[in-house]
């Protein structure tokens, strides 16, 4: 969880806001425990993106599209997700 999260620092230094997303939305589904940074990585991104709307629209979409990537193998079925909630 903590390298997942490391990465996603370095890659928002670097000012690749979509993969430090994605390492980030990685080390949520990991272990809920980064949910205690979410708002100091949102609050960043934000700062980052507030001016060009098109950005937003990409970060949202890629941590959308990588939460459903990882849900994906439960939700074959309502029973599945039922379970994993």
């Amino acid at each position: 969880m903590l390298g997942l999260t490391l990465y996603s620092i370095i890659c928002l230094e670097k000012g690749k806001l979509e993969l430090g997303s994605i390492f980030y939305v990685m080390a949520l589904h990991f272990k809920v425990m980064s949910l205690y940074y979410a708002l100091a990585f949102f609050i960043y991104i934000l700062s980052k993106t507030y001016k060009e709307p098109k950005k937003v629209i990409y970060v949202g979409i890629t941590v959308i599209s990588t939460t459903l990537i990882i849900w994906l193998p439960w939700l074959t079925d309502i029973k599945l997700v039922q379970e994993a909630i």
